[in-house]
Formats: structure tokens, sequence, C-alpha cells
């Protein structure tokens, strides 16, 4: 008989087609009133909040964290788990590592063959991130494409690939590209970053892994949370936190939200959004009963007039190399402030039905149909670069609309038993996907070329008119199997998988692939803490896009052989990793030699016929220095090859955007005692090394270092009679460093963000 005693610790989030104007406006509105009310009713409940939270781990069956000795043979029956939950404390640094990704269910990271990598609500509002991209910024192996003032989407790279983004375990909405889903930080509970090829589990995906969000869904603590937002280029913004439990515990509710209104660094851009994401958990027997149905919601919306091409594609020169007429300046606006605009709209509906059929099995299911349509007008240089003078670029005008539908299920099976003196903690699953998409395009237009140094706007501009339209499908069935086997100290993980795919579009026969893949992995709990681990995985991709001639990509293929080492000692509030891997991957996309302008990819055309090889050094640590300082650091060292190309020269050389060497360091201190007491400095560092130029082989763009500063403020620390009020200040990039982000092309750069501050005052009670 054995009781098995789960206690995660929850965090407090700390602070965390063009449209009519009449219709923004509305919406906008109704977006202010939904919060205000909400904040009016979370005023008058009554707080009746409970001695323990009822909120497993996201996503997952939880299952203890404790190191598991061998199963007696006897054939007692084994009970329930028995879940218990801890006060949540605020922090950022979560010491227990409890992931829900890397085995699709609750599992320490001691046990978990893989690197995984994970940010949670605390440490966001700590850095003051706003979007996905920024709360990625000091983990290891990350790097933004376009830079980080992209108002449209997260453009984020992992070891040199864009993942797929996954929002409580299944896959959002994606298309041919322009159909990608921005989630904002403030409605996510937690973020992981699954390293390394994961088809096993999720199917198709890149082979440098995937990005795994988790939503603010109900639990049982009674939550009040309210602020207020004010920072550089503008920002104005509100958000709200609120949810509980009604009655005797059956109905638990969550609301989050946020509504802002802000500029950009880029001249001529603003923006404005909200967002609100209602959820409604039901437990029909009651708390800590058998079965839990979960309904969550998400609306958002964003109107940003001249944020249509996103970053200015600047040159090189005047911004990697120098220009005799200076530097061209941060903000510098390549468009047209009457013309450029970007709107986009996402809509979720979903569900998760948990129940445990008996004491040793547990079935769940999960189901979301997601809507993105995003409509963007814009005109950018032309990719001809700069023109003799060092002063004018070329520009063209363009349209893109992509309107993407998904409906994601996941139902899985899981149940542990005992073989002998192995016990068994079986998943048995099937996940499907289908999406389709309605893709435009127009391009051709042409506009006056552009002073970079001293621009004059609203010249004339020829509309465009080559039109390119498509509806591209894809639907995917995956059945996947895991068992992870637990004897004595050795835990081994054996995964297969079997996918079926087709992939379509409009005017075009469809093409249907088969994949399987596997992985084998072997962790060995050595005792004091200590857990090293041999991994092998394969994954498969099938990639997204056409050539200049509209054929579909086909799937791409990868493995990896990985060794880790983590740490976790009980006594200490500690934990290192480290990671070693080799990864291949074949039938990769390359540039496309021919210059010429297409009208599906412009003069960004790729082709597929590449090989790549990828090793590298992980390093996270996190570790709790004294009673009063914190610190999370990481480092990455990548060496990535493209082994075969078709291009003259490029065989052999560095993959473009993946830096040599990452490193990133965030401290906190915390002041308990004294004038002072109440408040907790932050600072961090972050370090990007140079990196294989996109376009131009031989040539890198330059390392650059940031620095990032903030401070939490209690003032119920200061006057008793306001307690539960806390002011916080971050900024971003605190020596206002100008640096490159990337450079697409030979001829396309973008420029990165410079200084940002927010303050922030917050409400709890």
């Amino acid at each position: 008989m054995r009781i098995f005693i789960h206690i995660p610790k929850e965090r407090i989030s700390m602070n965390q087609a063009h449209r009519g104007t009449a219709a923004r406006t509305l919406g906008a509105r109704l977006a202010w009133l939904c919060l205000l009310a909400a904040a009016h009713t979370a005023a008058q409940a009554q707080a009746t909040a409970p001695a323990a939270s009822d909120r497993p781990a996201p996503n997952a069956t939880a299952k203890t964290a404790a190191t598991q000795a061998a199963p007696s043979s006897s054939a007692a029956p084994e009970l329930p788990t028995v879940e218990v939950f801890a006060a949540p404390q605020g922090d950022w640094l979560d010491f227990q590592d409890i992931n829900a990704s890397g085995l699709k269910q609750a599992a320490p990271l001691l046990e978990t063959p893989q690197a995984v990598s994970t940010v949670n609500s605390a440490l966001m509002q700590a850095q003051g991130s706003h979007s996905l991209l920024e709360s990625l910024r000091y983990t290891p192996g990350f790097l933004a494409q376009y830079g980080d003032g992209d108002v449209r989407a997260d453009w984020v790279m992992i070891r040199g690939h864009i993942p797929y983004k996954y929002l409580d375990g299944m896959r959002l909405p994606y298309g041919l590209g322009y159909g990608d889903s921005r989630i904002d930080a403030w409605l996510l509970e937690r973020v992981e970053v699954l390293k390394g090829p994961s088809s096993v589990l999720y199917g198709a995906n890149v082979p440098t892994g995937l990005l795994a969000m988790y939503s603010k869904l109900p639990d049982a603590r009674q939550r009040r949370q309210i602020a207020l937002d004010a920072g550089s280029h503008g920002l104005r913004q509100a958000r709200l936190d609120v949810g509980g439990q009604w009655g005797d515990g059956r109905w638990l509710w969550r609301l989050a939200g946020l509504g802002s209104r802000d500029g950009s660094q880029m001249e001529h851009v603003r923006e404005r959004r909200w967002a609100l994401a209602p959820s409604l958990t039901l437990r029909p027997d009651g708390p800590g009963g058998r079965t839990r149905f979960t309904l969550h919601a998400m609306l958002r919306h964003a109107d940003a007039p001249g944020g249509g091409a996103g970053p200015a594609w600047l040159p090189p020169e005047g911004t990697v190399w120098p220009n005799p007429h200076g530097r061209i300046p941060l903000g510098r606006f390549l468009g047209e402030p009457d013309y450029d605009h970007f709107s986009g709209r996402t809509r979720h509906l979903g569900y998760v039905l948990h129940t445990r059929l008996s004491e040793r099995w547990a079935l769940r299911h999960r189901l979301r149909h997601a809507r993105t349509d995003n409509h963007m007008r814009s005109v950018n240089q032309d990719f001809g670069g700069i023109h003799a003078d060092l002063r004018h670029v070329g520009r063209s005008v363009g349209q893109t609309r992509e309107d993407t539908r998904a409906l994601t299920s996941d139902t899985q099976l899981s149940g542990r038993f005992d073989w002998g003196l192995v016990r068994h903690q079986l998943l048995l699953g099937v996940d499907t996907r289908r999406e389709r998409s309605d893709f435009e395009r127009l391009s051709g237009g042409r506009a006056a070329p552009l002073d970079l140094f001293q621009p004059i706007y609203g010249q004339p501009w020829q509309a465009p008119t080559r039109r390119y339209a498509t509806q591209p499908t894809a639907s995917q069935t995956g059945l996947y199997l895991q068992d992870q086997m637990h004897m004595g100290q050795w835990v081994a993980t054996l995964g297969l998988r079997h996918d079926r795919l087709r992939l379509g579009q409009s005017g075009a026969p469809s093409s249907r692939y088969r994949a399987t893949t596997g992985r084998l992995g072997l962790n060995w709990l050595m005792g004091n803490g200590w857990a090293p681990y041999l991994a092998y995985a394969q994954g498969f991709e099938p990639v997204a896009g056409q050539d200049r001639h509209g054929r579909l990509f086909q799937p791409s293929r990868s493995q990896q052989w990985e060794l880790g080492l983590r740490y976790q000692p009980e006594d200490r509030n500690l934990t290192l990793s480290a990671s070693l891997f080799a990864l291949r991957q074949h039938k990769a996309l390359t540039r496309d030699p021919d210059p010429a302008e297409s009208p599906i990819c412009d003069r960004a055309c790729q082709v597929q016929q590449g090989r790549r090889s990828t090793r590298g050094l992980e390093l996270e640590a996190r570790a709790q220095l004294g009673k009063q300082m914190h610190l999370n650091a990481s480092y990455a060292y990548t060496h990535a090859r493209i082994t075969h190309s078709h291009i003259p020269g490029e065989a052999g050389s560095a993959v473009p955007d993946v830096p040599r060497h990452q490193a990133a360091l965030w401290l906190d201190w915390r002041i308990a005692q004294g004038p002072l007491a109440g408040l907790t400095l932050y600072g961090g560092a972050r370090h990007t090394g140079q990196r294989a130029w996109h376009g131009r082989p031989g040539q890198h763009l330059p390392a650059h270092t940031l620095l990032d500063a903030g401070l939490d403020y209690d003032l119920g620390q200061a006057h008793a009679a306001l307690a539960g009020y806390h002011f916080a200040l971050s900024v971003k990039n605190l020596a206002n460093r100008a640096h490159v982000a990337s450079c697409y092309g030979p001829t396309v750069c973008y420029w990165s963000q410079g200084r940002s501050a927010q303050a922030s005052l917050r409400y709890q009670w």
C-alpha cells in the first residue's frame, strides 16, 4: 500500500483586414467594461480562501516528485494518488521542478530524459514581460528572429528554428506563417521550452523543440489582483486576474484580462489591444472527487496603425556597417503612415475533461477550436538594398491576409501498475488536428524611394495588383504510447508514435504522409539529488510553405542523442542542469539561389535540399543565495553547421542566426529589515555572441550584451493602510545599446529595441 504526496508550488502572478474605427473603439470599450465589471464583482465577493489549493500541475495528471523505490511484489491494491497542494509562494524560483510537457503529464525533471527550460508567471512579472518573446529572454538557446518590436506576432527561434507554439498541450494555428497567434504573457501561468525532437508525443514539430504555454485556469484559491501600468512610448495598460470558488467548492472560476494602448519605438506605429481569458471548472462530486470539467475561452483583438510590416527592413549600411551619413535611427519608419496597418483577432473556445476511472487509471480529454484572422498592409524595402548615394532605398507595396481555423483534440488514458520488480507509468493517447486557412497576398506595388535620414512621406505610390490566393489545409492524427518504468534507482522511458498527415492547397492534389517516431531514455536517480540521463529521440516536420513554383515542401527528418545531468538536493534550494546534444536534420530549407521575384514568396523563396548538424552544451542554474538573494543563470554553446547544400560554398558553413555563445544572469535581492523592508531589487545581463549572417556566407553579425533592471516595493511594509499595494519598475536594455537583432538576406536588417521602462501599481486583496 502506498500513498504518494504531491506538493506543487503554485506562484502568485505579481504584476505581470482593416477594421473601421467605430468597430475598434466599440471593442476596446467593451473590453474595458468587462474588466471593470469583473473587478467590481471581485471586490464585493466574500473572501473564502481555503487552506489548500485544488489545482494540479498544468495540463497534466499529478504524480509524485519523490524518488520511488522498487515496488513490492505484494498483490495488495494500490491506493489512488493523494494530491496535497501547498500555498502559493509568489516566487519566481520553483525548486520543485515539476514539468508538464516533457512526458505529457506532470513529472519531476529528475525523471525527464530531455532538456526543459521553464519560466513561471512570477518571473515574467519581475522582468516586466508583456509577450512570449520577452518572457524567454533569459532562456538558453533563444533568439528573437526579427527583434522584439513586432506588434504582429512573437517570432521566436530556438537553436536556429522557429518552434511551433502549444497552449495547454495543443498546438495553436499557424497556417502559412501569417496565421500565428500572439498570447499575452499576463494570460499565462508558465511557459516550458521543450528542447530537441518532440514528435514522439506531439507529432510534427521542428527538430529543436517546441514552446508549451499554460493558461491561467481556475483553482480553489481566492485571487484578486488588478494592476495599472504606464511606460515608454505612451504605454497605458490595465490588467486583471480574479478567481476562486463558489459555494461548497464544486464550481471554480477565473478571469484574466487586459486592455492596452501603446506606441512603439518605430515612428508612426501605435497599438491598441485587449484580451480576455475566462474559465470555469465544475467538480460534480465535490473537491477531491473523481471528475473535473473545465471550460475555457480566450478573446483577443489588436489594431496597429503603421504596424503592417513589423520591424523596418533596413539596409546593413547604417546598421551593421558604417554609413557616411550616420547611423540610421532606431525608430526609422519605411512605410506610409496612411497605408500601413495591422489588425488581428484571435478566438479560442475549448474544454478539458478529467476523470479517474479507478484507483490506478485516469482518462483525460481535451478539445479546442481556435481561429486567428490577421490582415496587414505595408510599404517596405524592396530587397534591392541601399542606393548608390547611401541615403535612399526602393520600396514595394503589398498586402497579406490569412484567416486560419483549427480544431484540435487530445485524448489520454494513463495508468500505473506493477509487473515484477518494475513499476510502470503508462500513457496511451490519440490526438488530432484539422487546420484550414484562407490566404491572400497582393504584391507588385511600388512606392517612391525613401530618404533614410530625411524621410518625406505621402509621396505617390502604386497599389499592388498581382494576386496570389490559396487555401492550405492540414490534418494530422497521431497514436502514441509511452511507458515510464521505475526499478530501484533507474527510470527508463520508452515512447512510440505513428502519425498520418495530409497537406493540401486549393487547385492542387493533397499530399499524404506517414511517420513513425520513437524515443528511448534512461535516468539514474543516484541519490543526494544527482540524476544523469541518456536519451535518443526522433522527429519529423511537414515543412510549411511552398517553393517559388507553388510546390509543397516535403517533411524533414531529425534524430538526436542527448546526455544530461541534473542536481536537485532535497535540503537546499538549488537546481543545476547540464545537457550535451548532437542533432542531425535532413531535407532542411535553404535559400533559393534564384533572385527573381515570385508572386508566392516575393524574393524570400526557399528550396528543400539541405542537411544540418547541430551540437551543443546548455547549462542552467537556479539557487537561493542566503536568505535574501536568488540567482538564475544559463549558458549555451551551439555549433550548428550546414553539412549539405546545392548552393556553392554553403556546405560546411554555419547555420544563420545561431549564436555560438549565449549567456544570461538574473539576480534579485530582497530587503527584509530596516527602513527599506519590502523592497526587492532586480538585475540581469544577457549576452548574445556573434552569429552567421543569413544570405552573406562567411560574414557574421556582431555580439552584444544587454542589461536589465527593476524593483518591486511592498507598500504595505511602509504603512499598514497600504497593505496589498505593490509598486514595480522595470527597465529593459538599461544602457540603451543599439544592436541588430538579425539580418534576412544580404540587404535587410532589423534593429532591436532600445531602452524602455514600465512602472506598475497593483493591488491584491
